[in-house]
């Protein structure tokens, strides 16, 4: 999760409740944001985040991915997406991989680097059965094939 959305987590969880949310999707898109919603999706999160109106108020079920935005696919390792399969089998509302995809936007040159990164998260999925959340930028052609 991004620092500037960390203090307003309750806040907005809260107003989900009040107008009758009852579930909502955390996606991960770096490690860290990965980890944070798999924390965040777990049973006891909400608990601890409302420990005085975890009963009264009709709070919503969070639900998690794990992945890695195509900016930050340097993250992408083998030990990175064994941690992302692992959370997946201890964590039933991790229910998607990503965010993924392919971003070429602002990047040139030689980007056979995101594409096979692209392709990790594929198979993860596939091993995983989940579906992908795939981001692309300028990068339709490729993302397809």
């Amino acid at each position: 999760m991004e620092p500037h959305f960390k203090a307003d987590v309750a806040s907005v969880i809260e107003r989900s409740a009040l107008a009758g949310v009852l579930k909502l999707m955390n996606i991960g898109c770096h490690l860290e944001g990965s980890r944070e919603s798999d924390r965040m999706s777990r049973e006891g999160f909400l608990k601890e985040l409302f420990p005085n109106d975890a009963n009264s108020l009709m709070l919503p079920q969070i639900f998690g991915s794990q992945g890695i935005h195509p900016h930050d696919s340097n993250q992408t390792t083998d030990e990175v997406m064994a941690e992302f399969l692992r959370v997946i089998r201890e964590n039933s509302r991790i229910v998607v991989i990503g965010e993924t995809g392919l971003d070429y936007y602002r990047l040139t040159g030689d980007l056979e680097w995101q594409r096979a990164r692209f392709r990790t998260h594929i198979r993860a999925a596939i091993e995983a059965k989940r579906p992908l959340v795939i981001h692309t930028r300028s990068a339709a052609d490729d993302t397809l094939r």
